[in-house]
């Protein structure tokens, strides 16, 4: 069933998802080689929180985190540990935010070493900027969907 958005809800949405974009954007830059994955959670949350946000996943049936981290072939929505990234190190990022009771989530995946053609090409595919001000008719291709590491 779809569930028809007022303006204002879109508008709302749209907020939480420049909140999401904004913690992707910030993650990117943390995401180095030798920052566990469990460090990247936690600057994620404080982030999101100190802009209003709560994370979506936190707490959802017992999830312990506010992201999803997935490095190289782990599948998707994998839960944060002390795994340190190393150069050359593929990592899935997801996560979601709720911003006055609307969700906003996106995806991306990451290099831990932003010079790899694996980054840019992976840029190109699922650009922020787009999954910021997205609606789901203009939804880029991969932005919500599962893929083969």
């Amino acid at each position: 069933m779809i569930i028809r958005k007022s303006q204002a809800e879109i508008e709302g949405m749209a907020r939480a998802g420049d909140i999401v974009a904004d913690t992707l954007a910030m993650i990117g830059e943390e995401l180095r080689p030798g920052v566990s994955m469990l460090e990247l959670d936690r600057l994620a949350e404080d982030y999101i929180r100190e802009r209003g946000g709560v994370p979506t996943s936190k707490g959802y049936r017992g999830y312990p985190a506010a992201l999803c981290i997935s490095p190289n072939a782990m599948i998707v929505h994998g839960i944060p540990t002390n795994y340190i990234a190393a150069a050359g190190d593929i990592v899935s990022i997801d996560l979601g935010v709720t911003l006055d009771g609307l969700i906003a989530r996106p995806w991306s995946r990451r290099p831990a070493s932003r010079s790899s053609a694996a980054w840019w090409a992976t840029a190109s595919a699922v650009p922020i900027t787009r999954i910021r001000r997205s609606r789901t008719s203009e939804r880029p291709a991969g932005v919500l969907s599962c893929f083969r590491a």
